[in-house]
This record gives structure tokens, C-alpha cells and sequence, in this order.
């Protein structure tokens, strides 16, 4: 598969003997290697692998004025959390199973529910963007219209955190057809990142697809609809190619990576902020539909539209209690107790059958 030929960093920085990072969040995939000066002895002590750590978040926090110097024999779980800034939901202490458990995920492909409708309703979920994403979601697409005659679409991003960006902005590609190319589609400013995402750097995907505009597709969403989802929701609304129905997603618009120690633990950095394609960071802000006072189910309110009967899919493909479905609309609850769940988008308490 091409992808994007703006290449961020998947494995952006490798720290001599002490780290090793793998991209997370709203991160892409290829790309180069950095590496921070850290001492050849660093990490014989928690004192060495902490000053690893700052010297960390010195080159790579978007904001110097908010890096703590560690004192003397103070632990990585105990810097790294004292470090993390009240508005900063994302930088955090993991332990080694939470490490571990991160690494899975990435390493998975996503979740891809496919359903069809007859005559011509094709409905699509799935739970994250990781390498192939776009491939699989597009082809899937292209087959439902060259071999159904498919001419409605419904994307269910309810359960989706996000991941690649790169993913993210393919798909984009793939359906704006009414701007002009190299249009914006996000922007990337941090302190090592200054990148923009232009219509047409998918180029084998820009302008195929004009079968779809907001009068024949519609994108569900949650308060748990998140980081390179939300990219995606902004850009096909913005650019009149969808319809968004459901409740203001989650607000995640920060560049999020993290560091695995060579004993197992590690942490999570914040990066840098996302724009949207309007230049606006709507971190802890989220996209509302334009139609916010929604009392029903947002898929039963499409296939009302449809004019379908058909039961809630992300209750019939995934065990999901009406409890566990009213957190996904509840946004005080994804930000104030499970924070870096969107990052890595399992859903714990939604469990694929």
C-alpha cells in the first residue's frame, strides 16, 4: 500500500541504552530516527534514568516553561507523573503490563465490522487507524459500489480513538473530490514537528471517489470518538463530503508517544498540537453535530433517515451493556477517568465478539 508521502515518525527517537519509543496517539507511520545525547552509563540508576527522561521531555515537549527538573533520587513514576501539567491528560507513568499491553495493540490490526443493506447501504465500523487501515476500509467500499451498487454510506466511529494519521488522511483523500489539491487537511506544530497534510499526498487516492457527499453518507459518533477519527469527522464535514450525527466526540488534538524503558516501564509525552483543517485546536473542545440535541440512538436516527430496521450494531458486534453504551456519550467520563484511552483505543469495557 502507498501511503502518505508526508512521513512523520513512527520510530522517531531512539535513546541511547535508556529508551526505546514507539509512536502512539495521532501518529504516523515511517519516517526517520532522532536521537537525544544520553550519558553511556545512563540507566545503571534511577537517578540516570530519570535525567534520561527529562532530557527527553526537554527536546520534545512543545512547551519548555512546563518541563520540571528532577530531584535527587526521584523515581520515573514519580517524575513523570509530577511532571504532567493539570491541563496535560495525555503525559503519564506506565508500568511495565501497561507497556506491554500498549505494544499489543499497536503491533493488531483494527476491528473492521462490515454490514449490508439491501438495496444499496453499506455501514462500516471499526475501533482505530493502524498500518493497512485505509487500504481495507476503501477496498471494501470500492467493492460494495462496483459489485452492489452501493450508494449510501453510514461510518460508525463511536468506538474509534484514533492512531495514524497517516491512515486517517487517505481516507480523506479518497472522498474529498470537491476542493482543490494540496488544500490542508491538518496541521502538526510541536517542538520537533512542524508538518502540514495536504489533499493529494495520498495521490493514488485523491479524487477516486465521488459517489458520496453529506446527502448519502453519515458518521456516527461519540464522546469517546477521538484524535485521527476526529481529524477525519472534521475533514469530511468541513469539506461537505458527510453528514455527522451523534454526540461532540471526545477532543483530542495532541501528538502522543511513548517511551519503553529497557527494564519495562515507561511513559507517555505529549508532543504537539493537531489543527484541523480550519487551523482551529479543539483539544478538550471536540466536534458537535450540527445537529446536538440528539435523543435517540444515533444509529436508530440514521436508519430512521435510511429507512431501514435494523438493531444497533455496536450493540449486536461488540458486548456492550446500555450502561457501558451511555458512558460513550458521557465526555466528562472518558476525560476525567480513563484519559489515555483514546490513545489506544481497546475500549476495556467493550469486548469484541
Amino acid at each position: 500500500m502507498q501511503l502518505s508521502k508526508i512521513q512523520l515518525i513512527k520510530e522517531f527517537l531512539v535513546v541511547c541504552l535508556c529508551f526505546c519509543p514507539v509512536i502512539a496517539g495521532c501518529g504516523s507511520n515511517g519516517g526517520s530516527s532522532e536521537h537525544v545525547n544520553i550519558p553511556e552509563d545512563s540507566g545503571t540508576n534511577e537517578t540516570e534514568i530519570v535525567q534520561g527522561a527529562y532530557n527527553i521531555f526537554v527536546k520534545y515537549y512543545f512547551d519548555n516553561d512546563l518541563v520540571q527538573v528532577p530531584y535527587e533520587g526521584q523515581t520515573l513514576e514519580s517524575y513523570v507523573d509530577s511532571y504532567r501539567s493539570p491541563d496535560d491528560i495525555y503525559t503519564k507513568y506506565l508500568d511495565s503490563s501497561e507497556i506491554s499491553d500498549l505494544i499489543n495493540r499497536l503491533e493488531t490490526e483494527e476491528n473492521l465490522v462490515v454490514r449490508w443493506y439491501s438495496p444499496s447501504i453499506l455501514y462500516i465500523a471499526f475501533d482505530k487507524f493502524v498500518q493497512g487501515t485505509a487500504e481495507r476500509v476503501t477496498e471494501t467500499i470500492n467493492f460494495y459500489i462496483t459489485q452492489e451498487g452501493c450508494d449510501k454510506l453510514i461510518f460508525d466511529l463511536r468506538v474509534n480513538g484514533g492512531g495514524s494519521i497517516d491512515e486517517s488522511m487517505a481516507i480523506l483523500d479518497y472522498f474529498v473530490t470537491n476542493v482543490p489539491i494540496e488544500t490542508t487537511l491538518c496541521r502538526i506544530a510541536g517542538q520537533q514537528i512542524d508538518e502540514e497534510y495536504k489533499l493529494g499526498d495520498s495521490s493514488y487516492l485523491y479524487g477516486n471517489e465521488d459517489v458520496f457527499d453529506s446527502s448519502n453518507m453519515y458518521i456516527l459518533t461519540s464522546s469517546y470518538t477521538g484524535s485521527a477519527a476526529e481529524i477525519l469527522v472534521f475533514g469530511l464535514t468541513y469539506f461537505d463530503e458527510a453528514t455527522q450525527i451523534g454526540s461532540t466526540t471526545f477532543g483530542k488534538n495532541r501528538a502522543v508517544s511513548y517511551f519503553k524503558h529497557k527494564r519495562g516501564d515507561g511513559f507517555f509525552i505529549t508532543r504537539a498540537i493537531v489543527y484541523h483543517a480550519d487551523n482551529i485546536d479543539r483539544e478538550g473542545i471536540g466536534i458537535t453535530p450540527e445537529f446536538d440535541n440528539l435523543t435517540i440512538d444515533p444509529f436508530i436516527a440514521v436508519t430512521n433517515i435510511l429507512d431501514i430496521d435494523a438493531p444497533d450494531l455496536l450493540q449486536k458486534d461488540w458486548r456492550i451493556s446500555d450502561n457501558a453504551l451511555s458512558y460513550l456519550y458521557s465526555q466528562s467520563y472518558w476525560r476525567d477517568k480513563v484519559y489515555y484511552a483514546c490513545v489506544f483505543p481497546s475500549i476495556r469495557i467493550l469486548q469484541q465478539k
